[in-house]
């Protein structure tokens, strides 16, 4: 029959006369050629599939290199750094001067060593001492180089520290008598010789 041709099949129901598509026979899948087995690694087994192996390279090598970069960087830093400490750890700490006295100072002038004493002297006011001796015997020092002006004012300090100092009253005595004040000068050599009075009298009692 004609729809038998095309592709149709009779289906057999009571008192009736009809077809149907036929269905495509069952055709078997063709199997794959045989080859190695390739092993599928577990999830999670730390094994690097294929396709992801150059991405793990790729990011091994950069942080190789950055740690690299990061080492040089240090040790730049390092080289740059390390002469300050390094200055720093070869000057030792300077020991304190030894201490001086106005003694030491009045041996020295003694001596004819000016310097030494006027240094001496000069280090003792500028660590803050306040004794007449100090300043007079700097005055003295200063008047002996020439340097007046200075040396009255620290005759004038010794007398401010002891109104009754013996050797800035005399020197202020000559001091006043080179500058042509008489009464000035007449004034310090009645101060002296009154504290030379009482300084004896003391001695004798």
């Amino acid at each position: 029959m004609p729809f038998l041709e095309a592709g149709y099949q009779r289906v057999d129901y009571p008192q009736s006369s009809a077809c149907r598509k036929a269905r495509p026979a069952h055709v078997a899948p063709v199997p794959r050629a045989a080859g190695p087995a390739r092993a599928v690694p577990p999830y999670g087994s730390g094994a690097t599939p294929p396709e992801t192996e150059g991405l793990q390279s790729i990011f091994a090598r950069c942080q190789i290199a950055t740690e690299a970069a990061a080492t040089i960087h240090r040790a730049r830093k390092q080289r740059r750094i390390a002469p300050a400490y390094t200055h720093k750890a070869l000057n030792a700490p300077q020991a304190a001067p030894p201490p001086v006295s106005i003694e030491e100072a009045g041996q020295l002038a003694d001596r004819g060593k000016l310097e030494a004493a006027t240094a001496i002297c000069e280090r003792l006011l500028a660590e803050g001492t306040q004794d007449p001796n100090v300043c007079s015997l700097l005055g003295v020092l200063s008047e002996s180089g020439g340097k007046l002006e200075t040396a009255e004012d620290l005759f004038r300090k010794a007398l401010f520290l002891d109104p009754h100092h013996y050797q800035s009253l005399l020197h202020m005595g000559l001091l006043c008598e080179r500058h042509g004040d008489i009464d000035g000068s007449r004034l310090y050599r009645a101060r002296a010789s009154r504290v030379l009075s009482r300084q004896e009298g003391g001695r004798e009692a």
